[in-house]
């Protein structure tokens, strides 16, 4: 235990502690099957990730000029590190577990919301 940890000694540990953990990726080592036999993989209500990498997102916003069917795919493309030609987009049902949380759970499209609500 060091008794007088300044900052220049906590930079020190925190930079080696910190070259630990640095993942890597090296390919060929995926195992595909897994993806394969499970199917689509659905993190929550609006995302579903296919065994072939493609994403769908469920949209429930309707497109009236403020471009939903365009800056939903871009944003979850952009957040994934995807191809934008992986993203595919479905209309949700009628279903109040895709209620707008910012119209008290309505599902609708008003406001200029849509891509800030969702």
């Amino acid at each position: 235990m060091v008794k007088n940890l300044n900052r220049r000694t906590f930079l020190k540990v925190s930079v080696a502690g910190g070259a630990l953990i640095v993942g890597g990726y090296l390919p060929g080592l995926r195992d595909s099957g897994v993806a394969e036999a499970a199917g689509s993989f659905e993190p929550n209500i609006w995302v579903k990730i296919g065994a072939d990498d493609s994403v769908t997102i469920m949209l429930t916003q309707l497109e009236m000029g403020q471009g939903v069917m365009t800056s939903m795919p871009m944003l979850v493309a952009e957040e994934l590190d995807l191809d934008w030609n992986k993203i595919k987009t479905e209309w949700v049902p009628a279903d109040p577990k895709y209620g707008n949380p910012n119209f008290g759970g309505a599902q609708l499209t008003a406001g200029s919301n849509s891509v800030r609500g969702m």
